[in-house]
Parts: structure tokens; C-alpha cells; sequence
């Protein structure tokens, strides 16, 4: 009867909002993937045109100001020899060449030894961040090099992430570190994607 057929459809909907592998044939004959986010159920495609990096001085050297030039990772040559940059090559050759990328610092949220710094960070640098990304790279955790970092950094990441999210509610987020790991960060942060449904990239 009609209430069995209710039931089962609530029943469908939670599995899709519980389930991040679900995914429909589009008419063109392409896979999109069924996602809950902001309490809507959404169809997101699989292909990357809004992209916001967040990074270190890896990503942005220490010239974030411009005064040495564009900012460019700190371990590459000249600006088109760093991570970001070769990667939205590979992006905009698979996907357009219409695919834009925005980056933020992360370094602050970093070396937060607060947990007031690092939501100063959220609050500040996030709400001024471009939003609705389809993919959000989160590059972190070299500069988590004490025991108050870490233990800072632990207590605040989930928040970090969750701001994404909320700003960025169809994106998928990639998470990736440590170039410099101590205490076991990569570790963590591996353990942390798996279980927030997030991507991870080890450096």
C-alpha cells in the first residue's frame, strides 16, 4: 500500500544520504554521483572546474603578499615548476581549459596554539574565500611541529573541514601531507579522511 511504498522510499534516501558511492546515468550517457549536502539531496558530476587550493608555503612560498613576485610554491624553480600549478595543467587538459583555481594560506591555522588562533583562522580567512568549489585541496601539517600544535591542530581540523563543507557543500575534499611529518601527522591525517569522508594524498 501507499504507506509500505512511503516507507521504502524514505528508506532508498536514507541510504543515498549515508552512501557517497551512489550514482545515476545522465542523459548523455555520463555517471554522476547522488550526494546529500545541506539537507538536499544533489546530483554532482565528476569533472573539476572550480578548484580552491589550501596550502602552506609549498603552495604560496613566502612572498603571499606579491612583494617578490606572483606567490609560488617554496621548493619549485619559478611559478610554472610547483605542485598547484602542474596539477591545474593536468586539470584544465582533462577537463577545460575554463578550469579556475583559487588559493589560501593555511600556514596560520598551522601554527595556531589556540584553539581561539585557529578559529580566528576559520572565521577570517574562510568567509572571504571562494566558495561552491567543486574540489577543495587541502595541503597541511608541516608546520605542526610541536606538542602544542599538534595537539591544537587535532582539536580544530574536524572544524577546519567542516567549514569547507559547509561553504563548499557538493566539493570533494582532498586532503594532503606531510612533506615534513612529525609526531605522526600523515598517520592521523589518514585516519582522519577515511573517516570524514574525504580523499587523502600522502607528501
Amino acid at each position: 500500500n501507499l504507506a509500505n511504498k512511503l516507507e521504502s522510499l524514505e528508506g532508498d534516501i536514507n541510504t543515498i544520504k549515508a552512501d557517497n558511492s551512489a550514482y545515476v546515468t545522465m542523459p548523455d550517457g555520463t555517471k554522476s554521483r547522488i550526494i546529500y549536502a545541506n539537507g538536499q539531496l544533489t546530483v554532482k558530476n565528476n569533472i573539476y572546474k572550480k578548484i580552491l587550493f589550501l596550502g602552506n608555503s609549498l603552495l604560496l612560498g613566502l612572498s603571499t603578499n606579491g612583494s617578490h613576485g606572483a606567490p609560488f610554491g617554496l621548493t619549485a624553480s619559478n611559478p610554472q615548476k610547483d605542485w598547484a600549478y602542474l596539477l591545474t595543467q593536468k586539470l584544465q587538459a582533462k577537463y577545460s581549459s575554463s578550469v579556475t583555481v583559487n588559493k589560501l594560506h593555511d600556514a596560520v591555522f598551522e601554527q595556531s596554539e589556540s584553539d581561539e588562533t585557529s578559529q580566528n583562522y576559520i572565521n577570517n580567512n574562510l568567509a572571504q574565500a571562494e566558495k561552491n568549489n567543486d574540489l577543495v585541496i587541502v595541503q597541511i601539517g608541516d608546520n605542526v611541529n610541536s606538542d602544542i600544535r599538534r595537539t591544537t591542530f587535532k582539536a580544530n581540523f574536524e572544524k577546519l573541514i567542516n567549514a569547507i563543507k559547509s561553504t563548499n557543500p557538493t566539493a570533494d575534499i582532498l586532503i594532503a601531507g606531510v612533506w615534513f611529518d612529525g609526531g605522526g601527522l600523515q598517520n592521523w591525517l589518514l585516519d582522519f579522511a577515511s573517516s570524514h569522508g574525504c580523499m587523502f594524498a600522502p607528501l
